[in-house]
């Protein structure tokens, strides 16, 4: 997002759209020449400021009548993605009841949903998969082999690999997890949230993961 864009959204979220005071509408008419002027700061703030900080305190300084604006911004009500971690605290909560009769965390669920599909494949693989650094990934699967559900071995035709394989006991644990999803949909799956609605959140968020973890994707500039 650009920083016209920005200050754009900054606007409108400070002076409340179609429910604005007559004094509110009087600030919006005032604030008018800000829209031309962010062009002029974009400028500035890519070629002139050298960090972030730098360019906060440089608008601060000199344009004072941006900076309620700018404050709107830090309002936890304003944030995209704080409501994105309480879901995802709240969902994790969810799940705990019917992974723990199955004896799995949250996490080690995710890695035998990717054995699950794709059995006998390297860590790197299922590393890329659940977007997972290996200081992160190997603790769950020692766990997870502990627990007598997968097993470690080196690759034939490359030692530094290792192949995760599941057991009989990890390939039958699929059985008795088949009905979570069902259950977590129910749910969510509510007179207040459509099924059609439920899809159409993971088509964004899995857009969203593939935009922040491709290094190759720059961020929207207009």
């Amino acid at each position: 997002m650009s920083f016209y864009a920005w200050i754009w959204i900054s606007l409108s979220l400070a002076l409340g759209g179609s429910q604005l005071s007559s004094d509110h509408a009087g600030a919006r008419s005032r604030y008018a020449p800000v829209i031309q002027q962010s062009l002029i700061f974009q400028a500035y703030h890519t070629s002139l400021a050298s960090s972030p900080f730098d360019t906060s305190r440089a608008l601060h300084v000199e344009y004072p009548y941006l900076w309620p604006m700018i404050e709107e911004q830090l309002k936890l009500s304003n944030q995209i993605c704080f409501p994105m971690y309480a879901v995802s605290r709240l969902l994790t909560k969810t799940y705990k009841p019917y992974l723990e009769a199955i004896d799995l965390t949250y996490p080690q669920y995710l890695v035998m949903m990717v054995l699950w599909e794709t059995d006998g494949i390297p860590v790197k693989e299922i590393s890329a998969k659940l977007i997972l650094e290996s200081n992160t990934l190997t603790p769950l699967l020692k766990r997870l082999e502990q627990k007598g559900l997968l097993q470690r071995s080196r690759s034939q035709s490359d030692e530094r690999t290792v192949i995760i394989q599941l057991t009989k006991a990890g390939q039958d644990l699929q059985t008795q997890a088949a009905h979570i999803p069902f259950q977590i949909t129910s749910h969510l799956n509510t007179d207040n949230i459509s099924l059609q609605q439920l899809l159409q959140v993971k088509e964004i968020l899995n857009t969203w993961i593939t935009q922040l973890t491709d290094p190759q994707s720059p961020p929207h500039t207009s």
